[in-house]
């Protein structure tokens, strides 16, 4: 199992500049890994056109095989492909970068991300993250769940700690802080240590069952005034095109 996470934490790295090619050296300082242990993983990924090398001694990029994997498109494209636009809309408007996350076996994967024209912008590079209860998309896929999955979440994943969600690390204390999401229709919260904050709010299908959570990761220094209103409004309005445009699609 750990030498697959490897391999696939090189694609990962890999996909980020698909085509630009990367010595063997750089890859495993990038991901902490052993340079004998990424060298070996680097070529049997080459011979199955996960990656592709250069020449004998030069680098690796991005292999024939993940594109060709993804042929039909993207996962969830009943969801990505109508949210795409919007997405781009929305960085353009405001220069943030945003993202539109889903639940996918317990856990949160950032299903599309668009970057804002800021120089200074939180990037997230982890594809699956079990950060549900200190980030603001987290709270709001929780906040929207049945009450039945909601307590099948919590049996596995227990209660929040104070470091990650102090007012909720108690049952009353949760479902007063989920009662208030849902009412108001979004979450904010404060990320690595108030490092910058997170915006949230629901995306829902027709049956008004929220599939996704679209958030705007923002510095602190930048989230305040003038653009953090622009930045909430344009959250809210972008929500309600993607909810709008998927009650006139049908799920694949």
């Amino acid at each position: 199992m750990k030498t697959v996470k490897k391999a696939f934490d090189i694609i990962k790295l890999l996909s980020e500049e698909p085509e630009t090619f990367h010595s063997s050296g750089s890859i495993a300082d990038a991901l902490n890994m052993k340079k004998p242990t990424c060298s070996l993983l680097l070529k049997a990924l080459a011979k199955l056109g996960a990656v592709e090398q250069l020449s004998v001694r030069g680098g690796y990029r991005l292999g024939y095989l993940p594109y060709y994997l993804t042929r039909k498109g993207p996962f969830r494209k009943y969801l990505t492909g109508p949210a795409h636009p919007f997405l781009v809309q929305f960085a353009e408007k405001t220069g943030e970068t945003i993202m539109l996350s889903s639940f996918y076996h317990n856990k949160r994967v950032i299903l599309d991300c668009v970057e804002g024209s800021f120089s200074v912008q939180i990037k997230i590079k982890d594809l699956f993250l079990e950060d549900f209860y200190r980030t603001a998309s987290g709270r709001v896929l929780i906040s929207f769940l049945s009450p039945e999955d909601r307590k099948s979440f919590i049996s596995n994943y227990g209660l929040p700690s104070k470091e990650e969600w102090k007012e909720s690390s108690t049952y009353e204390g949760l479902e007063k802080s989920i009662g208030s999401i849902c009412k108001k229709g979004e979450e904010i919260s404060r990320v690595m240590e108030k490092a910058y904050f997170q915006a949230a709010v629901p995306v829902l299908d027709r049956d008004g069952k929220c599939v996704a959570a679209l958030a705007v990761p923002v510095p602190s220094f930048r989230f305040r005034g003038a653009q953090k209103k622009k930045i909430m409004t344009e959250l809210r309005s972008t929500a309600w095109k993607i909810s709008a445009a998927l009650s006139q699609t049908v799920q694949s």
